[in-house]
């Protein structure tokens, strides 16, 4: 995946942006700065830095089970009004 791609991707900022902070040497990847903004990156493997902060992958699925959601919400006692 492109480096632009990746932290626009990851709402850090928009596209334009993150080029323009590519070119200005503040995107690190593995500790060395980066001024190519078409660099493939590994979100998986590679470690990358923008201003000296250190960026992480989302998870790609998040699974919610909601099958106890019932049973927790008829739990809950509710007092009638005075």
């Amino acid at each position: 995946m492109r480096l632009d791609k990746f932290l626009s991707d990851l709402g850090i900022a928009s596209r334009r942006k993150i080029v323009h902070l590519i070119k200005s040497g503040k995107v690190k990847i593995n500790g060395k700065k980066v001024t190519n903004c078409g660099i493939r990156v590994n979100p998986d493997l590679d470690l990358i830095e923008v201003e000296g902060i250190l960026v992480t992958a989302l998870p790609k699925n998040i699974t919610i089970n909601f099958t106890n959601l019932k049973v927790i919400l008829l739990q809950k006692q509710i007092k009638p009004l005075q």
